[in-house]
């Protein structure tokens, strides 16, 4: 297992929806952060996670994280703003709770 992290930041328009279905585009720089690969293949399904990070005296502290997408494209834009594509909250959470089994009422 590899823990593939880099750091980035989001525009609203790297979020998007397209009928039922809504999307992030996570950006990624290879220039900032030369130890990830330039290729994310086998990557789909991967999580995408968003991390609120405080500095707390003098220290980086991580004050809430959530998984926010799931991979499934990479762009092969090398002359523009590279990213990864990935499912974005209402696509993974609404999805994945419309299929749970819910109980009868008592």
């Amino acid at each position: 297992m590899t823990l593939l992290a880099g750091a980035g930041s989001l525009r609203w328009d790297d979020i998007r929806r397209c009928g039922a279905w809504d999307f992030i585009d996570c950006p990624t720089d290879f220039r900032a952060y030369p130890h990830m690969p330039n290729i994310y293949k086998g990557m789909s399904g991967g999580g995408i996670w968003a991390v609120l990070i405080a500095k707390e005296h003098g220290a980086f502290v991580i004050r809430n994280f959530a998984l926010v997408g799931v991979t499934f494209y990479q762009s092969r834009e090398r002359s523009k703003r590279d990213y990864l594509r990935g499912h974005f909250v209402r696509s993974i959470y609404g999805r994945a709770w419309r299929k749970f089994p819910m109980p009868a009422a008592a």
